[in-house]
């Protein structure tokens, strides 16, 4: 009988420790629950800021960009209409001017070519 009971002793303990053992992973297991729970609500202490800060940002940047086509855009086409003339001068100007340079240095490139002639035919007649 004693060896029934030796026996009926040992599976006693080995079954006390493993419901201690699967209380202490139920405690792991609501502990991990918890910081899970815990790392969710920061997340969404962060998130929901963030998200309402980047909404105003949106906003923010489309009232701009109706204040740009409303406002600024006119303003634009019209400074561009009155310049239109005066680059279109210009441009004529410029285009006189290159002409006339261009004039003068064909010039110049002619009285040089006509000193050089000249300048061989001496020294042709003196040697």
């Amino acid at each position: 009988m004693e060896l029934v009971s030796s026996d009926s002793t040992i599976l006693l303990e080995r079954l006390a420790n493993q419901i201690h053992q699967i209380q202490n992973m139920q405690i792991a297991l609501w502990v991990l629950i918890g910081l899970i729970a815990v790392s969710v609500i920061i997340i969404v202490i962060f998130i929901i800021p963030l998200m309402l800060q980047m909404k105003r940002a949106i906003a923010e940047v489309e009232d701009m960009s109706k204040n740009l086509n409303k406002n600024i855009m006119p303003k634009i086409d019209t400074m561009v209409s009155e310049a239109e003339p005066v680059v279109v001068k210009l441009t004529g100007m410029a285009g006189g001017i290159l002409s006339s340079l261009s004039s003068i240095i064909e010039g110049i490139k002619f009285v040089g070519s006509m000193f050089g002639r000249k300048k061989k035919k001496q020294e042709a007649n003196n040697g």
